[in-house]
């Protein structure tokens, strides 16, 4: 089945050849509830769910169904604007809203549990947005917010807050939640990034070191937004002021080196099956290519004048590896209904307007 995805980029890249990129466009006439998009997720069922300003769509390849709240229905979604989608271990669909509320979609039953704003404030302190998801960690589903975290008991069906004494987890903003490949599980904030033990519930907290500046002041860097340990037992941290950061050596978590532009707030890491690292930003995508052990090769995408927006950014938050090896990007640009699609060419060097349809060819 061929499925496009709405305002993201579909990026297939090969190593060998250059890439023909063809966008194809699919808007509100196809059933898209909103052309202005915030979030995508493909889910285990082969579903693309898209949260919009104005309603949550899921789309099958064919036809949208479109999710808004239904009045004096307690079991409707709690809100059309969305912010974040992230799915959990059961195939349950967690809603962020803008508002600030928390929604889960059980497909079962075709409901929604909801957590709004005021009972999270009322009941669980918690004063700002919900930030990030993680349910990587089995019998666990952590959520990050402005200040601090929470955990979701799915026997129970409630939240809970996490209130780790000492650390910086327990009131600063969580920017990312990230469960390694070893198992371990980090927490990225404002102040810097943290190693949670579940089982004592003890956070270890960590700052920024460089060879040449000790103890970076995470907050200077507008804090961790991403994390990730790569094959190579490498960690990437990515800031919200100064772009991403690599250990300089296999397995250090103490010492780090800037990588790519330093310009950027971080968003989102991916390595691909292939071996291809991609850093979504707020200026485009860069692509890191390892040299050798130490040496690393970046390249910038989407980061020409032409490409930004008026504000001069051009945000890429989401990216993701479907099965077949095609890297989707979510993008600003788009606010248009955009579906993109990217196949291949042997094109190279230019862009060109055709029929509508706008072919991006790149190395």
């Amino acid at each position: 089945m061929r499925i496009y995805l709405l305002l993201l980029f579909v990026l297939m890249v090969t190593r060998t050849q250059a890439t023909n990129v063809i966008f194809d466009r699919i808007t509100m006439d196809s059933g898209l509830s909103s052309s202005s998009v915030t979030s995508i997720l493909k889910d285990r069922t082969g579903y693309v769910w898209v949260g919009t300003t104005e309603g949550l769509n899921r789309y099958d390849g064919y036809t949208f169904k479109v999710f808004l709240p239904v009045p004096d229905c307690p079991e409707s979604i709690q809100s059309s604007s969305i912010d974040k989608l992230f799915e959990d271990s059961d195939g349950g669909i967690w809603i962020f809203f803008s508002s600030g509320g928390i929604s889960r979609y059980d497909r079962g039953s075709d409901t929604f549990l909801n957590f709004t704003k005021e009972w999270l404030r009322q009941q669980l302190r918690v004063y700002g947005s919900p930030t990030c998801f993680s349910a990587s960690v089995p019998g666990h589903i952590f959520i990050g917010t402005e200040n601090g975290m929470l955990e979701y008991d799915a026997k129970e069906k409630k939240l809970v807050r996490l209130s780790p004494a000492g650390s910086v987890v327990s009131s600063s903003p969580v920017n990312c939640l990230y469960s390694a490949p070893d198992h371990s599980f980090w927490v990225g904030t404002l102040a810097g990034f943290s190693l949670y033990d579940k089982e004592t519930n003890h956070f270890q907290d960590y700052t920024i070191r460089t060879s040449d500046r000790e103890d970076i002041n995470a907050g200077n860097l507008n804090g961790v937004n991403a994390i990730y340990i790569d094959r190579f037992d490498y960690m990437w941290l990515g800031t919200g002021r100064e772009g991403a950061f690599r250990s300089v050596d296999m397995g250090e978590r103490e010492i780090f080196q800037s990588v790519g532009r330093e310009d950027t707030r971080v968003y989102q890491f991916l390595e691909t099956g292939d071996g291809d690292f991609w850093i979504g930003h707020n200026k485009g995508a860069s692509l890191i290519s390892r040299m050798n052990r130490l040496a690393l090769r970046c390249e910038h995408f989407f980061d020409r004048p032409e490409d930004l927006e008026p504000t001069g950014e051009c945000q890429v938050r989401s990216i993701f590896e479907s099965k077949d090896g095609t890297v989707w990007f979510d993008d600003s640009r788009f606010n248009q209904g955009s579906f993109l699609l990217f196949s291949e060419g042997e094109e190279n060097g230019t862009v060109e307007e055709r029929a509508g349809r706008r072919t991006f060819y790149q190395q």
